[in-house]
């Protein structure tokens, strides 16, 4: 078993005091542990019918946006 890494020391500074601009994105994430298989995918299934739709079209827009802007 591998031992997990102490956490990061904090930041000194936040970023927008060296000139950086904050990131556009962020993450969501489930783990889901239920056995058997078929109770983890009823589960998955009722998180996606409770998801914000109005949040995810704002997010395939910024995502289009930021791809279209670098391409």
């Amino acid at each position: 078993m591998h031992s997990a890494k102490p956490p990061p020391e904090p930041p000194t500074r936040d970023g927008d005091q060296v000139g950086r601009t904050p990131p556009k994105f962020g993450l969501n994430g489930f783990l889901i542990t239920s056995a058997p298989k078929a109770a983890a995918c009823r589960t998955i299934r009722q998180i996606a019918a409770q998801a914000d739709r109005e949040g995810d079209d704002g997010f395939a827009h910024s995502q289009a946006e930021f791809v279209t802007t670098h391409a």
